[in-house]
């Protein structure tokens, strides 16, 4: 059956539930009361649930590693970027991109993803965009493995929900001002409350403006951001949500330091830089987004969302372009390069608890969409001149910006994807403390490229049908707090290559196997997680033996490992998260240099975290608190076993100590890399991409909340 048949059916049958669940509120009102507006925001550092499986689970029955960093943690370490708050997650590595810190990647399990989840609802991820400021959300949740049943297409290694901040029904205003080494300085404001008498009507408003230079020379950047949403309560069990967030980001764009061609890095100062005084990079993202949430008197939810967001990038300057010479010579390139990608996405499912057998069992059951237009219009443009020359050791970042040129007879590319999905989920409980998930997803996938001036075909559409991703889970819950689980999740990956026969490849499969055992204890203050794994992505395009212009399908590569956590509250005054990951890459089947080396090099083999703090709530110290961590990763490289550019592992300390006023006012000191330890935190290549991570740096922060 077809995409234009089935989805419009399962839709159907998903909104046919719509008049049911409005015929039954006037019984749910007088039966039970179904809270649906938000409640004020935790302070610890594990949550209460999360919605990364449409609806809200404790991490104890999520039969795969999650880790989430919740508000008040950013609110700890004074994170506003999700690079940053993705450094202390367990298993994840950040690649930077720009030395300003504004646009990044990270990788999780030897993979960079390729979608992310706002609300649950998936958007495209693109290294080259901007992440929306943190001050917007309450908390970011973080499922490492294939997650293809409610995302359908993508890369295997980790997926990202931001879960927005919501309008709370009690009025509450809070203000953030901080002030920085480097010259780093932020404001923000948050307010939310009621807006009619019976608070039914509720409305919040976010923003902040964040201005900095860098320890980087002729590096600095300006973020401004507005979030606001309203919440209406038709009734007590029916909640319509609205909103948008805006952000408008002007800074200089700097992509890193070369390297000698023997894959040697250079060692200059941190602060080195090889750009021009006229770099640029201007980035505007527009979001807005509608929900309608409705629950049934037996626990039962629906939940429809539809969200869009524009983004926009034009990045311009000059950048290193070749390896370092002996003498420190290197080339110089001039770039142009504008970017516009949009995002539509929708989805809608209903969540149905069942009693069979004595026991209550959990039906989940839905439909989505997602549209996604990259348009690239940069190849049309060039400079003149387009290169020049420079020595990194005395590199003069004072050169006249060139001419920019449209080049004749050129145009832009526009990438169109979309994708349909089906998807169905049981939870059933069939024994005492036996649980069994059960799921599968239909996806409809297809891309197409055109010109961005004629709108003519440049490439032809390639597109998956049909293509069916199964789930299943099995948990034993050894004691009330204490689970035991083996899991099994899959992706797809559409391949654009052909085989001689001119046939589209098959997709990438990525298929996860997982072992693990949970623990919720003092009464879901602490979580507690280990985990083995193995990943195996198939399908992977090789070269065809009897003609290289052609593809088949046989490439294999393996990423496994151990992963453990814990986070919460030790004591009613000690919050702790810890995590450590072991992970492994390997070319199983691949072209004869690459079969047997690792898949991943710059995933770090070694990746501990650790971020404590300990509140004094009485004696002559009361009010005061301190905290601190690390980030421990062992050595990684980019590039081949023939020529590696390595860097080795290292250790960052961070430091905190604050005091409360009041219930109201806090002051805060935050120091990152307190040991001042000189590192490279990014390789790639003998071109650019190079990056050292951060000297010691300071950030003194008030906060107020009334």
């Amino acid at each position: 059956m077809g995409v234009y048949k089935t989805l419009p059916f399962a839709i159907a049958l998903v909104m046919g539930s719509i008049p049911l669940a409005l015929a039954d509120t006037e019984k749910a009102n007088r039966l039970k009361t179904v809270k649906v507006t938000a409640t004020a925001e935790t302070t610890a550092y594990t949550p209460e649930s999360v919605t990364l499986g449409k609806t809200g689970q404790s991490l104890k029955e999520i039969p795969q590693s999650v880790s989430v960093v919740t508000r008040q943690k950013l609110d700890d370490q004074n994170i506003s970027n999700l690079a940053d708050a993705m450094k202390f997650a367990t298993g994840v590595s950040v690649q930077k991109f720009d030395g300003a810190g504004f646009f990044n990647s990270f990788n999780a399990r030897g993979y960079a993803p390729d979608t992310f989840q706002l609300d649950g609802i998936n958007l495209q991820y693109n290294a080259n965009m901007a992440d929306t400021d943190l001050v917007v959300f309450e908390r970011v949740e973080i499922q490492r493995g294939a997650a293809g049943l409610f995302q359908g297409s993508g890369e295997p290694g980790v997926t990202v929900n931001m879960v927005r901040k919501r309008a709370l029904a009690t009025t509450k205003i809070q203000g953030m001002a901080s002030a920085g080494s480097w010259d780093s300085y932020r404001l923000e404001a948050d307010a939310t409350g009621a807006l009619s008498e019976s608070s039914n009507l509720r409305g919040r408003l976010v923003a902040a403006v964040d201005d900095r230079d860098s320890y980087l020379n002729g590096i600095n950047g300006n973020k401004q951001v507005v979030y606001g949403t309203l919440e209406y309560d038709f009734d007590k069990a029916t909640t319509l949500s609205i909103g948008g967030t805006y952000q408008k980001i002007d800074s200089v764009i700097d992509q890193g330091l070369p390297a000698y061609a023997d894959g040697s890095l250079i060692n200059v100062p941190r602060s080195t830089t090889i750009i021009a005084d006229w770099n640029s990079l201007d980035m505007e993202t527009a979001d807005v987004f509608g929900e309608v949430e409705h629950f049934f008197t037996n626990g039962g939810q629906f939940k429809f969302t539809v969200r869009h967001s524009a983004r926009e990038r034009i990045y311009d300057g000059a950048r290193a372009n070749s390896a370092v010479a002996t003498d420190g010579k290197i080339n110089i390139a001039n770039v142009y390069f504008p970017t516009d990608l949009e995002d539509t996405s929708a989805d809608v499912f209903v969540n149905l608890p069942i009693e069979f057998g004595g026991h209550t069992h959990e039906l989940t059951f839905g439909a989505d969409y997602r549209t996604s237009d990259n348009e690239t219009p940069y190849s049309r443009y060039t400079y003149s001149p387009a290169s020049g020359t420079s020595n990194v050791f005395d590199h003069n970042n004072d050169t006249p910006k060139p001419t920019l040129v449209t080049i004749p007879n050129s145009y832009g590319n526009n990438t169109e994807t979309n994708q349909e999905g089906v998807y169905a989920r049981g939870k059933f409980q069939v024994a005492e403390r036996w649980h069994v998930l059960l799921g599968g997803r239909l996806s409809w996938w297809d891309s197409e490229q055109t010109r961005t001036d004629t709108g003519a075909v440049i490439s032809p559409k390639y597109k998956e049908d049909e293509q069916f991703t199964p789930y299943a889970a099995l948990m034993f819950d050894v004691t009330d707090a204490i689970a035991l689980y083996a899991s099994y999740s899959d992706i797809f990956k559409p391949q654009s290559n052909l085989t001689k026969d001119q046939q589209q490849l098959d997709p990438r499969t990525g298929a996860q196997y997982e072992l693990g055992v949970k623990g919720e204890f003092l009464n879901g203050r602490i979580n507690t997680h280990a985990a083995i794994y193995r990943l195996q992505d198939e399908n992977r395009a090789l070269p065809d033996p009897e003609d290289n212009q052609f593809s088949i399908a046989a490439g294999k590569v393996r990423s496994e490992g151990f992963e453990t956590e814990i986070s919460g509250e030790l004591t009613a005054n000690w919050q702790i998260t810890a995590g450590y990951a072991y992970t492994t890459t390997e070319y199983l089947r691949a072209i004869a240099t690459q079969t047997g080396q690792s898949y991943a090099p710059f995933t770090p083999k070694h990746n501990a975290n650790l971020w404590s703090k300990y509140s004094f709530h009485d004696g002559l110290l009361r009010g005061f608190y301190i905290g601190g961590g690390l980030r421990a990763v062992s050595d990684f490289y980019n590039g081949s076993n023939t020529l590696k550019f390595s860097a080795p592992g290292y250790t960052t300390v961070s430091l905190l100590t604050g005091y409360a006023f009041d219930d109201h006012w806090k002051l805060a000191l935050n120091i990152e890399n307190a040991l001042d330890k000189k590192y490279y935190e990014k390789v790639s290549g003998a071109s650019r991409q190079n990056f050292y991570g951060a000297p010691l740096n300071a950030s003194l922060s008030l906060r107020g909340s009334f």
